[in-house]
């Protein structure tokens, strides 16, 4: 018996294997999950169609292999085999008389495909019924986790060939779940999801027969294991796609692409089953792959073979001639990569190339034969140059010139190309760098000799720039002249340009020894000597100026420049600090009295100046001048330090920045006057005197007597509070402890801002002189009342809002109802109030309704005068006064008394809609209730008492009320009208 294979093998092994392979590559893994399995009697894996036998072939026991067949009303009736490829199906009645003929017959295409044909037909009129095949089939090789779809094409007509005329006269049913009809007398494909498919299919051709009988042909049945499918597919695709740049068959393959890329994706592509479109596409993408790669080989081949040639030549060019160091060898191996290249065209081109080369080639080794002779006559002359006619002396005959250079270099020009003639050229090379180097040393000689002379010429003195380095470096010149006669003329000039020099240096020395004693230690480095008179440096200054060296005398003038400004320096410190000690005194006369501006830092200059002079009496002189300052300033100090004390002493602290103290009497502020008036230095005299003045200020505000302010009245309206008091003190307001200030103005009037207060409110006043602080006033806040009595709207019966106008700027206004205050309101802006009125108090119940009769009253509040409180009784509702209605108008509008909170719609007595009041109606969809009593209520569309949405048209009525709060009659009813 068979066991299950594939049931087994997961969707993950599958997919690491080659799908057509048969399950007997399994074997060993499904061995492992089941135990032994006979393989021999396991099929290969068709994902395309799980299903066996779909040729569905009837044998003459009338089954057909892996179908279980089953006809409606099998136990009525007869099956029989008409021919092998056809069984008829009869039903009949209890009374014998035949109702349903049926039909199954294979079939086979002219195209190769299979299926069967199923007829039913009934004997009966008047009545609908259903006949059918039903055929099932067990899978044991299902995979849980996929997906599977059934596929298949068919076509239905009536017996005749007809159109059917119920278009769901011909169905297949498949699982029992699943119907699908079949309408088309035409081939049709059709995919079936097969979503919840177990280990078994059934497929049930049926006729409904209710006015047609039918006949339907299906072919090419398959159950095709979706998941797997889109696998290879997916798998075909990705492969073939790689072979192109970008994964992109738009593109051209990829550089790396081989033959082997292209047979792997090949092989993929053939893998893909029962998806000729997609095969199709597929191979279209492999055999363009194939072409360029084919192509690009043959290219490969010709630009290697055009490589080769084209390398034979300089510059690797076919037009130049053949380069020097091709060999035999390079010829024969472009000949190969040209028998190669399978173009005509191509490869003669190349060939003829190769021709060429190969004739140079063979020229070239002629010549060389014939040069032979030629290197021996060069080398005979290029040996001739050198000292015992060998180059390997490195050195050149005296007799070498370039006349007998240009004869060897004419013979070497003869010679073709070749390590011979190289290496004669560069042994004449060598030869004519000796030369030049002998002709060079001559003339680098006579140069360097003449450059040590004004205008290069030895007959001149030599120049003042020349250094022992210049002489020596001509020297180490003349030296390396071979020449005797040369040498010794030159060697004269150098002698001449030595002795100039040498004494140019005695010049030097001489002016240096005499600027060197100017200075402490002979070092110019150091300070001058204190005995060192103009007289030496004048005499410093003549050497130096015998010297010639521009940079030796630039030196030494500048050791002299140095003690002069020393000697003009001690000179001038005696100068400055006989001017620094003089103005400290006044007329800078030291006879006077020092300065009442000088300061201890002046004569802290002064006395510095003083420590600067070097000449001793001239010291002493100006000393004694700065100790007579000193002695005056300290006395001049000391009288400040006591006034300064005295000041001091009348604030806390000793401070003049806090305040006076409680114990300073006027005789004390008047001792400390005495002090100040003994100060002579101005600001600091000023300084304590603003502290006296200060004192003295204090000392009176303390003293002094403070009365309560007059305020005036304050209501809870008021921003300023107002009143008189004392000129130059503070008034200062405290409400709830805050503080709030103004100053008290020359004419005794002040003015303090403060936020608006409450009525009854309670709040002080007191002014203040900076130190000391007076009786309080109280102030009450009063209630703001207007001139003019409140306007009321209109009240009637359970009315949820009382509303009305004030003047602009009033603060608050109370409700009374029957007597019993009820509550405040504060109005807007512009003077409008709404009381909440929909429930009211009567002292002891708070839920109460308005009622008619009821009196309201609005006032200011508690203190209101009786000609300025408003009194109105609740009355009845006036009803709405509405404007003619036309048919399919946008709004039902009219006017109510103003203060009216809300407003329904109602249509043939369906209530629509609510609207209350809006600032503006005409901004808002639904409309609203205008403060000057208009109205409008959004009516373009309306569900009536059908519930059908619709616009208003001629007959309806429109009924407009103050809605379900208000009881009674207080709606207005009109008709719709026609335009």
């Amino acid at each position: 018996m068979r066991k299950k294979v594939l049931a087994t093998i997961t969707a993950a092994s599958i997919a690491t294997s080659t799908v057509m392979s048969p399950v007997s590559v399994f074997a060993q893994s499904v061995k492992q999950a089941e135990g032994t399995v006979d393989v021999a009697e396991a099929e290969a894996y068709d994902y395309s169609n799980v299903l066996k036998n779909t040729e569905f072939k009837i044998n003459p026991d009338k089954t057909i292999d892996h179908w279980d067949m089953d006809w409606l009303h099998r136990n009525y009736g007869t099956l029989t085999l008409n021919d092998p490829n056809e069984l008829f199906f009869t039903s009949t009645s209890s009374d014998g008389t035949t109702v349903f003929k049926n039909t199954f017959r294979t079939i086979e295409s002219s195209t190769g495909e299979r299926g069967f044909t199923y007829t039913g037909e009934i004997n009966r009129t008047g009545t609908a019924y259903a006949t059918n095949v039903s055929m099932k089939q067990k899978l044991d090789n299902l995979d849980p986790m996929h997906e599977y779809e059934l596929r298949l094409k068919a076509k239905a007509t009536k017996v005749s060939g007809e159109t059917l005329k119920n278009k769901k006269g011909a169905r297949l049913i498949v699982n029992s779940t699943t119907t699908t009809y079949i309408p088309d007398p035409e081939f049709q494909e059709y995919k079936i999801p097969m979503t919840k498919l177990s280990n078994e299919i059934s497929i049930k051709a049926e006729s409904a027969l209710i006015s047609d009988n039918v006949r339907m042909e299906v072919r090419d049945v398959r159950l095709v294991d979706v998941t797997e499918e889109n696998r290879v597919i997916d798998e075909g695709t990705t492969d073939v796609n790689a072979l192109f740049k970008d994964d992109n068959p738009a593109n051209t393959i990829k550089e790396t692409v081989t033959q082997a890329d292209i047979d792997a994706a090949q092989a993929k592509v053939d893998a893909i089953k029962g998806n000729p479109d997609k095969t199709a596409e597929l191979q279209a993408h492999v055999d363009k792959a194939q072409a360029e790669l084919d192509a690009k080989t043959q290219v490969e081949k010709e630009t290697v073979a055009e490589k080769a040639v084209n390398e034979l030549f300089e510059g690797n060019n076919p037009a130049n001639k053949m380069k020097e160091t091709v060999t035999q060898a390079d010829i024969d191996a472009a000949q190969a990569k040209v028998d190669a290249v399978t173009d005509p065209a191509k490869k003669a081109e190349l060939q003829a190339h190769i021709d060429k080369a190969q004739a140079e080639f063979d020229a070239k080794k002629e010549a060389e034969a014939a040069d032979k002779e030629q290197q021996a006559m060069a080398g005979f002359l290029v040996n001739q140059l050198y000292q015992d006619n060998n180059p390997a002396t490195d050195a050149i005959k005296a007799t070498t010139n370039q006349a007998t250079i240009g004869e060897a270099q004419a013979q070497i020009d003869k010679l073709l190309p070749s390590a011979v003639k190289t290496d004669l050229q560069n042994k004449l090379n060598r030869a004519q760098e000796l030369l030049n180097a002998k002709n060079t040393a001559e003339a680098d000689a006579q140069k360097v000799v003449n450059e040590l002379f004004e205008g290069n010429n030895p007959a001149n003195k030599m120049k003042e720039t020349v250094t022992q380095a210049d002489i020596d470096a001509a020297q180490a010149k003349v030296d390396d002249v071979t020449d005797p006669a040369k040498k010794a003329e030159l060697q004269a000039h150098v002698d001449k340009a030595q002795a100039e020099f040498d004494a140019k240096k005695e010049a030097e020395v001489a002016a240096e020894k005499t600027v060197n004693e100017l200075f402490e230690g002979s070092n110019p480095a150091n300070k001058v000597k204190e005995t060192v008179t103009q007289a030496d440096i004048d005499a410093a200054q003549a050497k130096v100026d015998a010297v010639t060296d521009l940079a030796k005398k630039e030196e030494l003038q500048a050791h002299v420049d140095k003690a002069q400004a020393e000697f003009d320096a001690k000179k001038e410190a005696e100068v400055v600090a006989e001017k620094a000690v003089n103005e400290l005194f006044e007329g800078s006369n030291p006879a006077n009295k020092v300065k009442e501006t000088v300061t201890q830092a002046d004569i802290d200059a002064a006395q510095a100046k003083v420590d600067a002079v070097t000449d001793l009496a001239k010291k002493e002189e100006l000393q004694a001048h700065v100790d007579k300052a000193q002695a005056e300033f300290d006395a001049k100090k000391e009288a400040e330090v006591a006034a300064e004390k005295t000041v001091n002493e009348l604030f806390e602290g000793n401070n003049p920045a806090n305040k006076v103290k409680e114990t300073v009497k006027q005789t004390d502020i008047d001792a400390a006057q005495a002090k100040v008036d003994a100060v002579t230095n101005p600001a600091k005299k000023a300084e304590l005197q603003a502290h006296v003045d200060k004192a003295q200020a204090e000392f009176d505000a303390t003293h002094a007597v403070i009365v309560a302010p007059k305020v005036q009245t304050v209501s809870n309206k008021d921003t300023v509070v107002t009143g008189t008091g004392t000129p130059g003190y503070t008034a200062v307001v405290t409400i709830g402890g805050t503080t709030y200030t103004g100053m008290i103005g020359a004419n005794g009037s002040f003015s303090v801002t403060i936020p608006a207060q409450k009525a009854d409110t309670i709040f002080t006043v007191v002014q203040n002189n900076g130190l000391k602080t007076g009786p309080a006033t109280t102030v009450k806040v009063v209630n703001y009342i207007p001139d003019v009595a409140p306007i009321v709207d209109n009240v009637a019966v359970f009315q949820q809002a009382i509303t009305g106008k004030v003047p602009a700027g009033t603060l608050s206004v109370r409700l009374i109802v029957n007597g019993i205050p009820q509550r405040l309101v504060a109005p807007d802006a512009q003077g409008n109030f709404s009381f909440y009125s929909r429930f009211i108090s009567d002292g002891t119940v708070s839920n109460l309704r308005l009622k008619e009769g009821d009196v309201v009253t609005v006032d200011y509040g508690n203190r209101t005068p009786a000609h300025l409180a408003t009194t109105t009784t609740v009355s009845t509702a006036t009803k709405p006064i509405l404007d003619t209605v036309y048919e399919a108008t946008d709004y039902v509008s009219g006017l109510v008394p103003t203060g009216t909170q809300v407003l329904r719609l109602s249509i043939n007595g369906v209530p629509q809609r609510t609207v209350t009041p809006q600032e503006n109606i005409d901004a808002v969809t639904a409309g609203g209730i205008a403060s000057n009593g208009r109205f409008k209520i959004y009516s373009r569309f309306f569900k009536d008492e059908t519930g059908v949405s619709r616009k208003l048209k001629a007959g309806d009525t429109v009924t407009v009320d103050l809605g379900v709060q208000i009881p009674g009659d207080t709606g207005t009813t009109v008709t719709v009208v026609a335009k």
